[in-house]
């Protein structure tokens, strides 16, 4: 069976709401409170956030790993120590939760969170990372009784749903936290917001001694300690931050966490896939911001490749990645939720249009080295079509 097709051919909800997970959950009759779950939340960083904790974690627990969206196989999503799932063990849970997905009508992504947990479940994992789908507060997600709670960094994004301020974004958000345990590495006005709503939190400080390379990011933070990433950015030093903080709350070392952040990995993030060209699914001004940040410090001047949706901030975006472009290369991906290169041309203001994706980057290569940005579906296309 397709997995995704059959997923992808599910109802998009009417409404908005968390009842509806909550049932699907009941009439499984899996029993949650059996996972240890840390739940990340966030506009940024989320991925990134979940990606350090787990790699930390494996040394000394069995792990599970859910996060959103794939970029080349659903199966990316559900990972058990790292593996992904089995397209055997995906059809098995298929035939387990179709009964329960007809009865509830839920969605792709009830659905595959469903799964998710029951796979961990089944497997004896130890801890769970879990990301959110879409803010917090409605998110299928949120019916775990997580034990801790991670809040990234919060700027506006899917306004239609959480809300037109940082304010109310942050408060979406900060629905995730339950327990006495959170932690939070977003800053100003979205902190405050999740202040009210966590009882003991650690704040997270602001990483110093920043650097930047082409091997990774070193930084230091925490009483003067020195870390390193192979995740390159700025913004990447205060997602490792973040990651430290929980997991000194989850009782690991300092040494094994920095073990765990060395060898943690996240595809699709400022990823370097040889021949001078570099992916990141940077979909949001703030992401191109840290995008634009992370190749000034690089001393670089790429070719862009830019394909963006429609419903994202298409021109705060291109303002964003325009002081940094030595040109761009608008292009576009076969979603329907996609803004055709030549209406992205419009925005942007400067460069050429090339429709199919690859034949952008491999003409982008000819006038310099190239990054490829603006959504993490262009970035699963060339992945899958390139590599």
């Amino acid at each position: 069976m397709d997995v995704f097709a059959w997923l992808e051919s599910l109802p998009t909800p009417k409404e908005w709401q968390l009842e509806r997970m909550k049932a699907l959950v009941e009439a499984s009759g899996l029993d949650l409170k059996q996972l240890n779950a840390v739940h990340v939340a966030g506009t940024n960083g989320k991925g990134s956030v979940c990606a350090f904790v787990e790699s930390v974690a494996r040394k000394k627990k069995r792990t599970g790993l859910y996060t959103s969206p794939h970029l080349v196989r659903v199966n990316e999503r559900i990972r058990v120590n790292g593996e992904e799932i089995s397209d055997s063990r995906l059809n098995e849970l298929i035939e387990w939760v179709k009964p329960l997905q007809e009865g509830a009508e839920a969605s792709f992504f009830e659905t595959l969170t469903l799964m998710a947990f029951k796979h961990f479940i089944d497997c004896g994992v130890e801890l769970a990372v879990v990301e959110t789908g879409l803010g917090g507060r409605l998110d299928a997600t949120n019916v775990l009784p997580q034990t801790l709670a991670v809040i990234t960094d919060v700027s506006i994004e899917h306004a239609e749903k959480l809300g037109n301020t940082v304010r109310e974004i942050a408060a979406e958000k900060a629905a995730v936290i339950k327990g006495e345990k959170a932690v939070l590495g977003c800053k100003g006005e979205a902190l405050e917001e999740c202040l009210k709503r966590a009882r003991n939190p650690v704040v997270v400080g602001e990483p110093q001694n920043v650097v930047v390379s082409w091997e990774g990011t070193r930084f230091r933070y925490g009483g003067g300690c020195e870390w390193k990433t192979n995740l390159i950015g700025r913004h990447q030093a205060r997602n490792a931050a973040t990651a430290i903080e929980a997991c000194r709350l989850l009782g690991f070392s300092d040494d094994e966490i920095a073990c765990g952040l060395e060898k943690a990995e996240w595809p699709g993030r400022f990823e370097l896939i040889g021949n001078g060209v570099v992916l990141d699914g940077a979909h949001n001004p703030a992401g191109a911001r840290a995008i634009a940040e992370t190749v000034e410090s690089l001393g670089w001047k790429p070719v862009i490749v830019l394909a963006v949706m429609k419903d994202k901030d298409v021109q705060g975006i291109a303002e964003a990645l325009q002081p940094i472009a030595k040109t761009f290369v608008c292009t576009q991906i076969t979603n329907e939720r996609c803004l055709p290169a030549i209406d992205l041309l419009d925005v942007v203001g400067e460069g050429v249009v090339i429709d199919d994706c690859v034949e952008a980057v491999r003409e982008a290569r000819k006038l310099g080295p190239v990054l490829a940005t603006g959504s993490l579906f262009l970035v699963g296309e060339l992945k899958k079509r390139l590599l």
